[in-house]
Protein backbone atom coordinates (compact mmCIF):
# COMPACT_ATOMS: atom_id res chain seq x y z
CA UNK A 1 0.00 0.00 0.00
CA UNK A 2 3.10 2.10 0.23
CA UNK A 3 3.06 2.89 -3.54
CA UNK A 4 -0.99 3.76 -3.40
CA UNK A 5 -0.31 6.37 -0.46
CA UNK A 6 2.47 7.80 -2.77
CA UNK A 7 0.81 7.99 -5.67
CA UNK A 8 -2.41 9.79 -3.28
CA UNK A 9 -0.49 12.07 -2.35
CA UNK A 10 1.17 12.96 -5.68
CA UNK A 11 -2.33 13.13 -6.81
CA UNK A 12 -3.32 15.51 -3.70
CA UNK A 13 -0.28 17.71 -4.59
CA UNK A 14 -1.26 17.71 -8.54
CA UNK A 15 -4.77 19.06 -7.20
CA UNK A 16 -2.97 21.52 -5.39
CA UNK A 17 -1.30 23.11 -8.08
CA UNK A 18 -3.70 22.31 -10.59
CA UNK A 19 -5.94 24.38 -8.77
CA UNK A 20 -3.57 27.56 -8.22
CA UNK A 21 -2.79 27.21 -12.03
CA UNK A 22 -6.55 27.60 -12.54
CA UNK A 23 -7.08 30.79 -10.61
CA UNK A 24 -4.60 32.38 -12.67
CA UNK A 25 -5.32 31.15 -15.79
CA UNK A 26 -8.72 32.73 -14.95
CA UNK A 27 -6.89 36.06 -13.43
CA UNK A 28 -4.94 36.08 -17.35
CA UNK A 29 -8.15 35.70 -19.26
CA UNK A 30 -9.67 38.69 -17.18
CA UNK A 31 -6.83 41.02 -17.40
CA UNK A 32 -6.65 40.36 -21.61
CA UNK A 33 -10.23 41.13 -21.36
CA UNK A 34 -9.90 44.07 -19.65
CA UNK A 35 -7.10 45.73 -21.49
CA UNK A 36 -8.10 44.25 -24.75
CA UNK A 37 -6.64 45.87 -27.62
CA UNK A 38 -4.16 47.53 -25.47
CA UNK A 39 -1.95 44.47 -24.65
CA UNK A 40 0.74 44.23 -27.67
CA UNK A 41 0.80 40.68 -29.33
CA UNK A 42 3.75 39.32 -27.40
CA UNK A 43 2.53 40.23 -23.90
CA UNK A 44 -0.56 38.64 -24.59
CA UNK A 45 1.49 35.20 -25.65
CA UNK A 46 4.30 35.78 -22.82
CA UNK A 47 1.61 36.26 -19.94
CA UNK A 48 0.81 32.51 -20.46
CA UNK A 49 4.40 31.33 -20.24
CA UNK A 50 3.82 32.18 -16.18
CA UNK A 51 0.91 29.93 -16.17
CA UNK A 52 3.21 27.22 -17.68
CA UNK A 53 5.93 28.39 -15.13
CA UNK A 54 3.21 27.98 -12.55
CA UNK A 55 2.24 24.32 -13.48
CA UNK A 56 6.02 23.44 -13.77
CA UNK A 57 7.10 25.00 -10.58
CA UNK A 58 3.73 24.65 -8.18
CA UNK A 59 5.43 26.03 -5.22
CA UNK A 60 7.22 29.80 -4.54
CA UNK A 61 8.19 32.30 -2.04
CA UNK A 62 5.50 33.25 0.44
CA UNK A 63 4.69 37.08 -0.72
CA UNK A 64 2.25 39.54 0.30
CA UNK A 65 1.85 40.85 -2.79
CA UNK A 66 0.77 37.37 -4.19
CA UNK A 67 -2.53 37.08 -6.02
CA UNK A 68 -3.11 33.66 -3.46
CA UNK A 69 -3.49 36.12 -0.54
CA UNK A 70 -7.34 37.16 -1.64
CA UNK A 71 -8.09 33.11 -1.14
CA UNK A 72 -8.27 31.00 1.97
CA UNK A 73 -4.98 29.81 1.26
CA UNK A 74 -4.79 28.34 5.08
CA UNK A 75 -8.18 26.05 4.00
CA UNK A 76 -7.12 24.90 0.19
CA UNK A 77 -3.33 23.91 1.72
CA UNK A 78 -5.40 22.12 4.48
CA UNK A 79 -6.34 19.59 0.91
CA UNK A 80 -2.73 18.45 1.28
CA UNK A 81 -2.14 15.70 3.78
CA UNK A 82 0.38 18.00 5.88
CA UNK A 83 1.64 21.60 5.74
CA UNK A 84 4.88 20.13 5.56
CA UNK A 85 5.70 18.25 1.98
CA UNK A 86 8.55 17.04 2.99
CA UNK A 87 6.82 15.38 5.85
CA UNK A 88 3.40 14.11 3.99
CA UNK A 89 4.78 10.52 3.90
CA UNK A 90 4.49 8.88 7.02
CA UNK A 91 6.59 6.68 6.21
CA UNK A 92 9.66 5.71 3.90
CA UNK A 93 10.01 2.90 1.12
CA UNK A 94 12.51 1.05 3.21
CA UNK A 95 9.82 1.17 6.60
CA UNK A 96 7.17 0.24 4.28
CA UNK A 97 8.59 -2.73 3.13
CA UNK A 98 10.01 -3.70 6.39
CA UNK A 99 6.34 -3.62 7.70
CA UNK A 100 5.03 -5.49 4.33
CA UNK A 101 7.62 -8.41 5.23
CA UNK A 102 6.98 -8.30 9.29
CA UNK A 103 2.99 -8.54 8.08
CA UNK A 104 3.28 -11.23 5.31
CA UNK A 105 2.17 -13.93 7.29
CA UNK A 106 -1.10 -12.64 9.28
CA UNK A 107 -4.23 -14.07 9.23
CA UNK A 108 -5.78 -13.38 5.76
CA UNK A 109 -9.12 -12.10 7.68
CA UNK A 110 -6.67 -9.67 9.67
CA UNK A 111 -4.69 -8.97 6.34
CA UNK A 112 -8.35 -8.34 4.23
CA UNK A 113 -9.81 -5.77 6.79
CA UNK A 114 -6.34 -4.15 7.00
CA UNK A 115 -6.30 -3.73 3.29
CA UNK A 116 -9.83 -2.84 2.72
CA UNK A 117 -9.87 -0.08 4.89
CA UNK A 118 -6.34 1.57 3.73
CA UNK A 119 -7.50 1.27 0.23
CA UNK A 120 -9.50 5.09 0.40
CA UNK A 121 -11.51 7.03 -2.30
CA UNK A 122 -8.23 9.05 -3.29
CA UNK A 123 -5.96 6.17 -3.78
CA UNK A 124 -8.85 5.02 -6.48
CA UNK A 125 -8.78 8.31 -8.13
CA UNK A 126 -4.73 8.36 -8.08
CA UNK A 127 -4.78 5.19 -9.97
CA UNK A 128 -6.84 6.77 -12.12
CA UNK A 129 -4.99 9.95 -12.62
CA UNK A 130 -1.56 7.12 -13.40
CA UNK A 131 -3.50 5.37 -16.14
CA UNK A 132 -4.70 9.06 -17.82
CA UNK A 133 -1.18 9.45 -17.73
CA UNK A 134 0.19 6.59 -19.01
CA UNK A 135 -2.49 6.73 -21.70
CA UNK A 136 -2.23 10.35 -23.42
CA UNK A 137 1.74 9.51 -23.08
CA UNK A 138 1.01 6.61 -25.35
CA UNK A 139 -0.72 8.32 -27.57
CA UNK A 140 1.50 11.71 -27.69
CA UNK A 141 4.68 8.75 -28.66
CA UNK A 142 2.67 6.98 -31.02
CA UNK A 143 1.34 10.31 -32.96
CA UNK A 144 4.89 11.60 -33.09
CA UNK A 145 6.33 8.53 -33.94
CA UNK A 146 3.89 8.83 -37.08
CA UNK A 147 4.53 12.32 -37.62
CA UNK A 148 8.57 11.34 -37.76
CA UNK A 149 7.69 8.22 -40.58
CA UNK A 150 6.01 10.93 -42.48
CA UNK A 151 8.09 13.18 -42.36
CA UNK A 152 10.42 11.00 -43.78
CA UNK A 153 9.21 10.89 -47.20
CA UNK A 154 9.89 14.79 -47.72
CA UNK A 155 12.11 16.20 -50.65
CA UNK A 156 14.37 19.29 -49.96
CA UNK A 157 13.57 22.29 -52.25
CA UNK A 158 15.63 22.87 -55.28
CA UNK A 159 13.85 25.73 -56.58
CA UNK A 160 16.51 28.39 -56.73
CA UNK A 161 13.86 31.45 -56.57
CA UNK A 162 12.20 29.50 -53.25
CA UNK A 163 15.85 28.78 -51.56
CA UNK A 164 16.80 32.35 -52.00
CA UNK A 165 14.05 34.32 -50.86
CA UNK A 166 14.14 31.59 -47.60
CA UNK A 167 17.67 32.57 -47.20
CA UNK A 168 16.97 36.70 -47.17
CA UNK A 169 14.30 35.47 -44.62
CA UNK A 170 16.57 33.97 -42.51
CA UNK A 171 18.93 36.84 -42.89
CA UNK A 172 16.56 39.64 -41.60
CA UNK A 173 15.63 37.12 -38.88
CA UNK A 174 18.99 36.79 -37.54
CA UNK A 175 19.36 33.10 -37.60
CA UNK A 176 22.70 32.00 -39.02
CA UNK A 177 22.40 28.02 -38.34
CA UNK A 178 21.08 25.71 -40.64
CA UNK A 179 17.11 24.88 -41.35
CA UNK A 180 15.72 22.82 -43.50
CA UNK A 181 13.40 23.74 -46.52
CA UNK A 182 11.53 20.68 -47.70
CA UNK A 183 8.09 19.84 -49.90
CA UNK A 184 5.99 17.16 -48.25
CA UNK A 185 3.19 15.49 -50.17
CA UNK A 186 1.01 14.57 -46.93
CA UNK A 187 0.33 17.93 -45.56
CA UNK A 188 -1.91 20.69 -46.49
CA UNK A 189 -0.17 23.80 -44.60
CA UNK A 190 3.29 25.25 -43.95
CA UNK A 191 4.57 23.17 -40.54
CA UNK A 192 7.66 24.07 -38.52
CA UNK A 193 8.95 21.00 -36.27
CA UNK A 194 12.61 19.89 -35.40
CA UNK A 195 13.80 21.04 -31.96
CA UNK A 196 17.66 19.91 -32.53
CA UNK A 197 17.22 19.74 -36.47
CA UNK A 198 14.72 22.72 -37.23
CA UNK A 199 12.87 22.14 -40.65
CA UNK A 200 10.15 23.76 -42.29
CA UNK A 201 7.70 21.68 -44.36
CA UNK A 202 5.87 22.97 -47.18
CA UNK A 203 2.65 21.15 -49.29
CA UNK A 204 4.09 19.90 -52.38
CA UNK A 205 1.53 22.15 -54.89
CA UNK A 206 2.61 25.31 -52.59
CA UNK A 207 4.23 27.45 -55.64
CA UNK A 208 1.27 26.52 -58.07
CA UNK A 209 -1.23 28.63 -55.78
CA UNK A 210 0.80 30.97 -53.82
CA UNK A 211 2.96 33.99 -54.66
CA UNK A 212 6.84 34.37 -54.03
CA UNK A 213 5.71 37.16 -52.03
CA UNK A 214 3.18 34.87 -49.78
CA UNK A 215 6.04 32.30 -49.72
CA UNK A 216 7.70 35.18 -47.80
CA UNK A 217 5.05 35.93 -45.15
CA UNK A 218 4.63 32.01 -44.63
CA UNK A 219 8.60 32.03 -44.17
CA UNK A 220 8.71 34.76 -41.56
CA UNK A 221 6.14 33.19 -39.72
CA UNK A 222 7.54 30.18 -39.56
CA UNK A 223 11.05 31.65 -38.51
CA UNK A 224 9.20 33.81 -36.19
CA UNK A 225 8.51 30.08 -34.11
CA UNK A 226 11.87 28.99 -34.67
CA UNK A 227 13.34 32.12 -33.24
CA UNK A 228 11.07 32.27 -29.98
CA UNK A 229 12.02 28.53 -29.42
CA UNK A 230 8.04 27.45 -29.85
CA UNK A 231 8.47 24.08 -30.33
CA UNK A 232 10.56 23.37 -27.24
CA UNK A 233 7.84 25.37 -25.23
CA UNK A 234 5.27 23.08 -26.75
CA UNK A 235 6.75 20.32 -26.14
CA UNK A 236 7.00 21.28 -22.24
CA UNK A 237 2.98 22.43 -22.54
CA UNK A 238 2.59 18.66 -23.62
CA UNK A 239 4.21 17.25 -20.87
CA UNK A 240 2.50 19.24 -18.17
CA UNK A 241 -0.93 18.97 -19.90
CA UNK A 242 -0.70 15.15 -19.60
CA UNK A 243 0.49 15.14 -16.11
CA UNK A 244 -2.63 18.00 -15.21
CA UNK A 245 -5.34 16.15 -17.40
CA UNK A 246 -7.91 15.70 -14.99
CA UNK A 247 -8.25 19.24 -15.11
CA UNK A 248 -10.25 20.62 -18.06
CA UNK A 249 -9.34 24.72 -17.29
CA UNK A 250 -5.52 23.36 -17.86
CA UNK A 251 -6.28 21.96 -21.70
CA UNK A 252 -8.79 25.08 -22.48
CA UNK A 253 -5.83 27.22 -21.19
CA UNK A 254 -3.03 25.53 -23.03
CA UNK A 255 -5.76 25.99 -25.88
CA UNK A 256 -5.70 29.90 -25.44
CA UNK A 257 -2.18 29.45 -25.52
CA UNK A 258 -1.74 28.23 -28.78
CA UNK A 259 -3.92 30.93 -30.33
CA UNK A 260 -2.08 33.70 -28.61
CA UNK A 261 1.50 31.58 -29.77
CA UNK A 262 0.20 32.54 -34.03
CA UNK A 263 -0.85 36.20 -32.85
CA UNK A 264 2.87 36.48 -31.49
CA UNK A 265 4.30 34.79 -34.26
CA UNK A 266 2.44 36.90 -36.69
CA UNK A 267 3.38 40.56 -34.64
CA UNK A 268 7.09 39.00 -34.65
CA UNK A 269 6.71 38.95 -38.74
CA UNK A 270 5.02 42.06 -39.36
CA UNK A 271 8.10 43.81 -36.75
CA UNK A 272 10.30 43.06 -39.93
CA UNK A 273 8.41 43.34 -42.34
CA UNK A 274 6.89 45.96 -41.97
CA UNK A 275 3.12 47.41 -40.94
CA UNK A 276 2.22 48.43 -44.70
CA UNK A 277 2.43 44.86 -45.49
CA UNK A 278 0.08 44.02 -43.15
CA UNK A 279 -3.01 43.66 -45.66
CA UNK A 280 -0.44 41.69 -48.05
CA UNK A 281 0.19 39.05 -44.82
CA UNK A 282 -3.49 39.30 -43.92
CA UNK A 283 -4.43 38.23 -47.86
CA UNK A 284 -1.54 35.05 -47.55
CA UNK A 285 -3.74 33.73 -44.38
CA UNK A 286 -6.24 33.92 -46.71
CA UNK A 287 -5.31 32.43 -49.87
CA UNK A 288 -3.43 29.53 -47.72
CA UNK A 289 -6.67 29.00 -46.13
CA UNK A 290 -8.66 28.99 -49.37
CA UNK A 291 -6.92 26.24 -50.53
CA UNK A 292 -6.20 24.16 -47.22
CA UNK A 293 -8.10 23.04 -44.42
CA UNK A 294 -7.06 24.40 -40.72
CA UNK A 295 -4.35 22.31 -39.18
CA UNK A 296 -6.36 19.84 -36.67
CA UNK A 297 -3.52 18.05 -35.34
CA UNK A 298 -2.42 18.95 -31.46
CA UNK A 299 1.01 17.53 -31.48
CA UNK A 300 3.72 19.31 -29.97
CA UNK A 301 6.07 18.27 -32.61
CA UNK A 302 5.04 20.95 -35.18
CA UNK A 303 4.02 24.43 -35.37
CA UNK A 304 1.48 25.82 -38.23
CA UNK A 305 0.79 29.64 -39.07
CA UNK A 306 -2.88 28.08 -39.50
CA UNK A 307 -4.23 26.53 -36.20
CA UNK A 308 -8.30 27.32 -36.00
CA UNK A 309 -11.04 28.76 -38.32
CA UNK A 310 -12.77 30.04 -35.11
CA UNK A 311 -10.06 32.65 -34.45
CA UNK A 312 -9.52 33.90 -37.86
CA UNK A 313 -11.47 36.87 -37.71
CA UNK A 314 -9.63 37.95 -34.34
CA UNK A 315 -6.27 37.04 -36.01
CA UNK A 316 -7.50 39.15 -39.23
CA UNK A 317 -8.36 42.28 -37.05
CA UNK A 318 -5.34 41.69 -35.40
CA UNK A 319 -3.19 41.80 -38.11
CA UNK A 320 -4.69 44.86 -39.84
CA UNK A 321 -4.20 46.83 -36.83
CA UNK A 322 -0.22 46.23 -36.44
CA UNK A 323 1.75 48.73 -34.92
CA UNK A 324 5.19 48.73 -34.03
CA UNK A 325 5.01 49.15 -30.34
CA UNK A 326 7.05 52.30 -29.02
CA UNK A 327 10.47 52.15 -26.31
CA UNK A 328 7.87 53.56 -23.86
CA UNK A 329 5.33 50.86 -24.58
CA UNK A 330 7.98 48.12 -24.27
CA UNK A 331 8.93 49.35 -21.17
CA UNK A 332 5.61 49.32 -19.85
CA UNK A 333 4.91 45.67 -20.98
CA UNK A 334 8.52 44.67 -19.40
CA UNK A 335 6.75 46.11 -15.83
CA UNK A 336 3.64 44.87 -16.41
CA UNK A 337 5.16 41.49 -16.74
CA UNK A 338 7.36 41.40 -14.10
CA UNK A 339 4.50 42.26 -11.64
CA UNK A 340 2.24 39.50 -13.22
CA UNK A 341 5.54 37.67 -12.09
CA UNK A 342 5.52 39.04 -8.89
CA UNK A 343 1.58 37.63 -7.68
CA UNK A 344 1.47 34.45 -9.98
CA UNK A 345 4.85 32.57 -9.15
CA UNK A 346 4.53 33.41 -5.55
CA UNK A 347 2.93 32.07 -2.67
CA UNK A 348 0.31 33.67 -0.37
CA UNK A 349 1.59 34.98 3.05
CA UNK A 350 -0.33 32.48 5.65
CA UNK A 351 0.43 33.99 8.99
CA UNK A 352 1.62 31.45 11.64
CA UNK A 353 -1.05 31.21 14.40
CA UNK A 354 0.18 32.39 18.14
CA UNK A 355 -0.60 28.17 19.14
CA UNK A 356 2.50 26.69 15.99
CA UNK A 357 4.50 29.80 16.93
CA UNK A 358 4.67 28.82 20.86
CA UNK A 359 4.55 24.93 19.94
CA UNK A 360 7.47 25.17 17.81
CA UNK A 361 9.44 25.87 21.47
CA UNK A 362 9.10 22.19 22.53
CA UNK A 363 10.87 19.72 20.72
CA UNK A 364 9.53 16.23 21.03
CA UNK A 365 11.78 12.75 21.65
CA UNK A 366 9.96 9.92 19.98
CA UNK A 367 12.04 6.65 20.38
CA UNK A 368 10.61 3.72 18.62
CA UNK A 369 11.97 0.68 20.07
CA UNK A 370 14.57 -2.08 19.36
CA UNK A 371 15.68 -1.99 15.95
CA UNK A 372 18.51 -3.80 13.92
CA UNK A 373 18.92 -7.20 14.70
CA UNK A 374 17.26 -6.69 17.67
CA UNK A 375 13.47 -7.40 17.08
CA UNK A 376 11.90 -7.19 20.09
CA UNK A 377 8.90 -9.06 19.99
CA UNK A 378 7.61 -11.07 17.69
CA UNK A 379 4.00 -12.37 17.29
CA UNK A 380 3.20 -16.14 16.25
CA UNK A 381 3.07 -15.17 12.27
CA UNK A 382 6.30 -13.14 12.55
CA UNK A 383 5.23 -9.81 13.03
CA UNK A 384 8.19 -7.37 14.71
CA UNK A 385 7.78 -5.15 17.03
CA UNK A 386 10.32 -2.77 15.84
CA UNK A 387 8.84 -2.34 12.82
CA UNK A 388 5.11 -1.39 13.68
CA UNK A 389 6.51 1.07 16.33
CA UNK A 390 8.56 2.54 13.68
CA UNK A 391 5.87 2.52 11.24
CA UNK A 392 4.00 4.51 14.28
CA UNK A 393 6.40 6.60 15.79
CA UNK A 394 6.07 8.27 11.91
CA UNK A 395 2.77 8.57 12.03
CA UNK A 396 2.94 10.55 15.25
CA UNK A 397 5.42 12.95 14.11
CA UNK A 398 3.64 14.05 10.76
CA UNK A 399 0.46 14.16 13.43
CA UNK A 400 2.79 16.38 15.97
CA UNK A 401 4.63 18.76 13.01
CA UNK A 402 1.12 19.51 11.82
CA UNK A 403 0.33 21.65 14.86
CA UNK A 404 3.56 22.95 15.14
CA UNK A 405 5.50 21.24 17.45
CA UNK A 406 9.08 19.95 16.69
CA UNK A 407 9.77 16.29 16.65
CA UNK A 408 12.92 14.18 16.43
CA UNK A 409 12.94 10.09 15.98
CA UNK A 410 15.89 8.78 17.95
CA UNK A 411 15.82 6.35 15.12
CA UNK A 412 14.27 6.67 11.12
CA UNK A 413 15.19 3.45 10.07
CA UNK A 414 15.45 -0.27 10.42
CA UNK A 415 18.71 0.04 12.61
CA UNK A 416 20.09 -0.71 16.18
CA UNK A 417 20.23 1.79 18.82
CA UNK A 418 22.15 1.17 21.55
CA UNK A 419 21.01 2.81 25.17
CA UNK A 420 24.04 5.22 25.49
CA UNK A 421 23.49 6.58 22.06
CA UNK A 422 19.78 7.16 22.84
CA UNK A 423 20.54 9.14 25.46
CA UNK A 424 23.10 11.26 23.86
CA UNK A 425 20.37 11.78 21.78
CA UNK A 426 18.48 12.80 24.86
CA UNK A 427 20.98 15.38 26.06
CA UNK A 428 22.12 16.96 22.88
CA UNK A 429 18.07 17.60 22.00
CA UNK A 430 17.43 20.05 24.68
CA UNK A 431 13.88 18.39 24.83
CA UNK A 432 10.34 19.15 26.63
CA UNK A 433 8.90 15.61 26.68
CA UNK A 434 10.74 11.79 26.07
CA UNK A 435 8.65 9.43 25.10
CA UNK A 436 9.79 5.69 24.58
CA UNK A 437 7.21 3.42 22.49
CA UNK A 438 7.06 -0.10 22.39
CA UNK A 439 4.84 -3.16 21.92
CA UNK A 440 4.56 -6.01 24.50
CA UNK A 441 4.73 -10.08 23.94
CA UNK A 442 4.18 -12.96 26.06
CA UNK A 443 3.73 -16.19 24.02
CA UNK A 444 3.36 -18.19 27.22
CA UNK A 445 0.24 -15.97 28.29
CA UNK A 446 -1.20 -15.44 24.67
CA UNK A 447 -4.93 -13.94 26.61
CA UNK A 448 -2.67 -10.73 27.73
CA UNK A 449 -4.19 -7.82 26.63
CA UNK A 450 -3.91 -3.74 27.11
CA UNK A 451 -1.81 -0.56 27.16
CA UNK A 452 0.74 0.35 30.25
CA UNK A 453 2.79 3.47 30.28
CA UNK A 454 5.27 3.51 32.65
CA UNK A 455 6.69 6.80 33.66
CA UNK A 456 10.35 8.75 34.98
CA UNK A 457 10.64 7.09 38.55
CA UNK A 458 13.04 10.20 39.55
CA UNK A 459 10.69 12.57 37.80
CA UNK A 460 7.82 11.26 39.25
CA UNK A 461 5.43 14.09 39.80
CA UNK A 462 5.14 15.46 36.38
CA UNK A 463 5.65 12.34 34.27
CA UNK A 464 3.41 10.67 36.23
CA UNK A 465 0.69 13.47 35.42
CA UNK A 466 1.48 12.87 31.99
CA UNK A 467 1.00 9.17 31.57
CA UNK A 468 -2.22 9.39 33.69
CA UNK A 469 -3.33 11.97 31.37
CA UNK A 470 -2.72 9.87 27.83
CA UNK A 471 -4.44 7.28 29.98
CA UNK A 472 -7.65 9.01 30.04
CA UNK A 473 -7.45 9.80 26.70
CA UNK A 474 -7.01 6.20 25.65
CA UNK A 475 -9.98 5.54 27.90
CA UNK A 476 -12.42 7.69 26.44
CA UNK A 477 -10.93 7.17 22.53
CA UNK A 478 -9.47 4.10 21.82
CA UNK A 479 -10.42 0.19 21.70
CA UNK A 480 -7.32 -1.20 23.66
CA UNK A 481 -8.06 -2.17 27.44
CA UNK A 482 -5.97 0.71 29.90
CA UNK A 483 -3.83 -1.14 32.12
CA UNK A 484 -2.90 1.55 34.46
CA UNK A 485 0.52 3.86 34.66
CA UNK A 486 3.46 2.33 36.68
CA UNK A 487 6.70 3.82 37.76
CA UNK A 488 9.36 2.24 35.29
CA UNK A 489 12.47 0.68 36.08
CA UNK A 490 13.56 0.63 32.97
CA UNK A 491 17.32 2.70 32.22
CA UNK A 492 16.44 4.67 29.53
CA UNK A 493 14.22 6.59 31.64
CA UNK A 494 15.90 7.02 34.55
CA UNK A 495 19.15 8.14 32.76
CA UNK A 496 16.45 11.39 30.89
CA UNK A 497 16.64 14.35 32.64
CA UNK A 498 13.52 15.50 31.49
CA UNK A 499 9.83 13.83 32.00
CA UNK A 500 9.62 10.81 30.42
CA UNK A 501 7.51 7.51 29.62
CA UNK A 502 7.50 4.43 28.23
CA UNK A 503 4.20 3.12 26.05
CA UNK A 504 3.86 -0.79 26.29
CA UNK A 505 1.11 -0.50 23.17
CA UNK A 506 -0.80 -3.73 23.40
CA UNK A 507 0.36 -7.52 22.92
CA UNK A 508 1.72 -9.05 19.84
CA UNK A 509 1.11 -12.38 21.38
CA UNK A 510 -2.58 -11.86 21.38
CA UNK A 511 -4.36 -11.87 18.36
CA UNK A 512 -7.25 -9.41 19.03
CA UNK A 513 -4.60 -6.94 20.10
CA UNK A 514 -2.51 -7.27 17.20
CA UNK A 515 -5.46 -6.96 14.80
CA UNK A 516 -5.98 -3.52 16.20
CA UNK A 517 -2.70 -2.38 16.36
CA UNK A 518 -1.83 -3.36 12.63
CA UNK A 519 -5.14 -1.83 11.87
CA UNK A 520 -4.21 2.14 9.81
CA UNK A 521 -7.15 3.37 11.41
CA UNK A 522 -6.13 2.51 14.69
CA UNK A 523 -2.76 3.94 14.09
CA UNK A 524 -4.11 7.13 12.92
CA UNK A 525 -6.57 7.56 15.77
CA UNK A 526 -3.92 6.55 18.31
CA UNK A 527 -1.61 9.16 17.00
CA UNK A 528 -4.54 11.72 17.01
CA UNK A 529 -5.40 10.59 20.68
CA UNK A 530 -1.31 11.53 21.69
CA UNK A 531 -0.89 14.31 20.15
CA UNK A 532 -3.94 15.88 21.70
CA UNK A 533 -2.12 14.30 25.44
CA UNK A 534 1.19 15.65 24.79
CA UNK A 535 -0.50 19.45 23.83
CA UNK A 536 -2.59 19.22 27.13
CA UNK A 537 1.06 18.36 28.66
CA UNK A 538 2.74 21.29 27.74
CA UNK A 539 -0.34 23.56 28.29
CA UNK A 540 -0.29 22.14 32.11
CA UNK A 541 3.41 23.44 31.79
CA UNK A 542 1.98 27.16 31.93
CA UNK A 543 3.40 27.57 28.58
CA UNK A 544 0.49 29.28 27.34
CA UNK A 545 0.09 27.01 24.50
CA UNK A 546 -3.66 27.32 23.00
CA UNK A 547 -5.73 24.22 22.35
Amino acid sequence: MAFLESLALGLRWILLASLKASILAGFILLLQWLLRHKLPANLRYTIWLLFMARLAIPFGLESRISLFNLLPMRNIQAFSISDNASEQLPYSKADSEAVATSLREKPVAIQGANQRSSFTLIQAFAVVWLLGIIAFAVRLIIGHGMMRRKIRKRRLVTDRDVLTLFNQCKREMNISYRVKLAELEKIKTPLFCGTLSPLILLPANIRSILSLNDLRNIFMHELAHLKRKDVPIAWLAAFLQIIYWPNPLIWCAFFRMRIEREFACDAAALSLLGPEKAHAYGQTIISLLSHSPCNKRRLPVTAGILEARSNLKKRLDMISRFKKPSVLGKLLAMILLLTLAGVSLTEANIPVSNTSTKMQKHLVILDPGHGGIDRGAVSSNGVNEKDLVLFISKIIKRKLEKVGMAVQLTRSSDELISLEERNSVLKEAKAGLFISLHINGSPRHTTAEGITIWYHPDNEEISRRFAESIGADIRDNLPLRWKGARKGPFKVLKESSIPAVMMHVGYLSNSEDLKKISDPDFQEKFAEVLTISIKKFFSLQNTEIQE
